[in-house]
């Protein structure tokens, strides 16, 4: 059943839904059939299962943008669904694709920045954004190389526009009244929910497709204002005793290394601990950075100081942390060991600042433990910030975080605003409001639906592993993404 807000909350009545697939990852899949089968109403409801032949294969190891196999009509059909399996170019080979695509590559030719990237639109879709979205995760860097411009940049464009038009399509010749995709930020399915918004439909998103349970909403699910408003929602038909313990259940579990979700990262961890980390004559302050790849395109509506990359603002903040006679730990993210070594290698370069020490990304130094140590927190985008404000410890978000609108940690976006700070050394001051912290903990276990429908058969089940040749590819492929040390930049920050 739907743990929040009601089993019915996206029950559509008499409509008729469109679910497209574009074949991310079996647990995706399988996910979407579950959230098609929960919204169309079975009496009167018209459901459309749409899987695309189309999506990238698997690149550089990752399992994202792989080709999972076919879904079974019959099986579809026997939850009373329309079944189509679709190759976009074939199905766009008649429009004007080639010209669309050459105009939208001039524009990204002619941006400076990546400010001026986001700006860019198709139809009214911010094709932009999830360029830089969708290559960020793809390369797990934010930088653009002569490489990316020159040939992915141009298949983003493609793969985009043809998803578009294709989603256009559906909706017209369906009469679809409401769309259902995953995420909403990458290349395909950003351009899906494009074409739906242009039709002036619905859009339901889900994301976080574990084995079973997955998340939905009808915001893309890393806005901030979006999850600040389903969040309200939930706490109107809730106590403050249900919250306060739901939201010590989502804690505790992450605490004892029990959430599915940093369990792997938590599972390293020992009792080593650096005896700098005792040395109590200067005021500790910790940063936790968020995985760049993520921060870089989760969401539209996320910022840093200055539009800086994390690691520009953390080394301006730790120099004037130093400065002011505080010591500064960094405890590296631990995504960044899957990293190009030019990325590992800037990162490191911060501890070349006095004062500084860095946790490298396969430390086995507890993070808990670090933040109960530390006389701040600082975090960008990163749930450590809710985990620490429970704890309570003094936090400072520098940049967005998911939880923005909660106000439960004091935001700063100036960097005018870190010296009194730094320098008046008044933490205490930025002591988390524990009530919103449980407000953000309560949310999250609740806005988990429990998968209830699945196949014998889904996409993935008899799908062979990638076999030798691939796996050898993808090696060298991530082999020499991770010996990138200084590729010429197609543009600065």
């Amino acid at each position: 059943m739907f743990f929040y807000p009601d089993p019915g909350r996206f029950q559509e009545q008499d409509a008729r839904l469109l679910a497209v697939d574009f074949n991310t990852f079996p647990s995706a899949s399988r996910a979407l059939i579950d959230l098609l089968a929960r919204v169309v109403e079975p009496s009167s409801g018209y459901g459309l299962l749409v899987q695309v032949d189309s999506s990238f294969k698997p690149f550089l190891g990752k399992t994202y943008f792989g080709r999972w196999g076919r879904i079974q009509s019959n099986l579809v059909a026997s939850l009373g669904f329309e079944y189509l399996f679709i190759n976009k170019r074939d199905f766009c080979s008649e429009l004007p694709i080639r010209k669309i695509n050459k105009e939208l590559l001039d524009a990204f030719q002619s941006a400076h920045n990546y400010s001026e990237i986001k700006k860019i639109e198709f139809n009214g879709g911010s094709i932009g954004y999830s360029v830089i979205s969708t290559m960020a995760t793809i390369l797990g860097d934010s930088e653009f190389t002569i490489h990316t411009r020159k040939v992915l940049l141009p298949r983003l464009i493609r793969h985009y526009t043809e998803s578009y038009f294709l989603t256009k399509a559906l909706i017209e010749s369906h009469k679809i009244q409401g769309l259902l995709i995953f995420n909403g930020r990458f290349i395909n399915e950003n351009a899906a929910a494009a074409a739906a918004k242009d039709a002036g439909i619905k859009v339901i998103y889900y994301e976080r497709p574990r084995p079973d349970t997955y998340i939905a909403s009808y915001h893309s699910p890393h806005s901030i204002k979006g999850f600040a408003f389903e969040l309200e929602e939930s706490l109107k038909t809730a106590s403050r005793e249900e919250v306060q313990t739901t939201a010590k259940e989502w804690y505790e579990k992450r605490f004892n290394r029990l959430d599915p979700e940093i369990m792997q990262f938590q599972s390293s961890w020992s009792k080593t601990w650096p005896s700098y980390l005792d040395d109590k004559e200067k005021n500790l302050i910790s940063i936790f950075p968020t995985s760049d790849d993520e921060f870089f395109g989760i969401s539209q509506d996320w910022d840093l100081p200055g539009n800086a990359t994390q690691r520009d603002w953390i080394s301006d903040f730790a120099v004037k942390a130093t400065s002011a006679g505080n010591s500064v730990v960094i405890r590296l993210h631990p995504n960044l060991l899957s990293k190009s070594k030019r990325l590992i290698k800037s990162w490191s370069s911060l501890e070349k600042i006095p004062g500084v020490r860095l946790i490298m990304p396969e430390s086995q130094v507890d993070s808990y433990r670090l933040i109960k140590t530390s006389d701040l927190v600082v975090t960008c985008g990163s749930t450590i910030a809710m985990e620490a404000g429970y704890l309570g410890a003094s936090v400072l978000s520098i940049g967005s975080g998911i939880y923005d609108d909660l106000h439960a940690v004091k935001k700063i976006i100036e960097p005018s605003q870190w010296d009194p700070i730094l320098i008046n050394k008044d933490f205490n001051g930025l002591k988390a409001n524990i009530a919103a912290c449980e407000n953000y903990a309560f949310f999250e276990k609740k806005r988990e639906i429990e998968r209830l429908y699945d196949f014998e058969e889904y996409p993935g089940k008899k799908s062979s592993p990638p076999n030798l040749i691939i796996r050898v590819i993808s090696s060298i492929f991530r082999y020499s993404q991770q010996k990138q040390k200084g590729f010429k930049i197609w543009m600065n920050h």
